[in-house]
């Protein structure tokens, strides 16, 4: 499999480079913002370029498939280009609006190809979302609280994260609280039918996430702890080699799908 990398100058992107070379995956290119120091630069581990977004369609040719972690605007831009010429696509880039990614599933059905949008990559992240749903489903309706935390790296630009914006859909989907309410020390008062939601950003953390599910007499914690971005470039990798040997799969796929949770 050839693969080209957007944002492959990022955190992200180099350790999906570093990743797919490991399992054998031949980077062909890289893609960065036009402004960014990276354009022009060689891949580490390879012979490959990373070109300016400006030049996407010289970066695609001879491409099989595309990962992509990189910004909302990029996404917008790149991602209906790599769509049109029916390349399977892994999105890991957070903070992505609604009408964003109605944009980017339209492009993909017009183009005939296959995309997978996830906030997390991560197979045990998947694996608390599914339990997290379960959970709720069964101590909701017996009147326990339910809050989220999450904690990320101090560069982080979106909050909360994608990974805890999921996890919050699997509450409310699941029949837990419907409203939302960041906590503060400010009328910090618990209200009926309220989710509680803390965020933190400190240091080097790839991320954290915890949901508490409680009683007036016990608590329920369901967390996960990533240690490497290496968890998320593995997944994301994973999928789109899915996505790649399934060619008759065709428009959004949702990663629980391949995962089976």
């Amino acid at each position: 499999m050839q693969l080209c990398i957007v944002g492959a100058g990022g955190r992200m992107g180099r350790m999906v480079a570093e990743e797919a070379l490991a399992k054998g995956i031949s980077v062909k290119a890289g893609i960065e913002s036009p402004n960014s120091p990276a354009v022009g630069q060689i891949i580490p581990g390879t012979t490959s370029k990373i070109f300016s977004s400006a030049e996407w369609e010289t970066a695609l040719a001879g491409v099989d498939a595309v990962v992509s972690f990189s910004s909302p605007d990029a996404e917008a831009f790149l991602a209906p280009k790599i769509a049109g010429k029916s390349l399977p696509l892994a999105i890991g880039t957070t903070g992505l609006s609604e009408e964003q990614k109605q944009s980017i599933a339209k492009a993909v059905a017009a183009g005939g190809g296959s995309c997978i949008i996830a906030p997390n990559y991560s197979p045990l992240v998947n694996a608390q979302f599914a339990l997290t749903r379960k959970a709720v489903q069964i101590l909701c309706p017996l009147g326990y609280d339910v809050g989220v935390l999450e904690e990320h790296h101090s560069a982080k630009a979106d909050s909360p994260s994608g990974t805890a914006k999921r996890l919050i859909l699997e509450i409310r989907e699941g029949g837990g609280p419907q409203k939302e309410r960041f906590w503060g020390a400010e009328n910090a008062r618990k209200r009926e039918g309220e989710l509680d939601i803390a965020v933190l950003r400190l240091g080097g953390t790839p991320g954290e996430h915890e949901v508490r599910i409680v009683g007036k007499h016990g608590r329920l914690t369901i967390g996960s702890l990533v240690y490497s971005r290496q968890e998320f470039a593995l997944g994301a990798l994973s999928a789109v080699e899915w996505l790649a040997i399934h060619p008759d799969e065709k428009g959004m796929i949702e990663l629980k799908r391949i995962l089976g949770v």
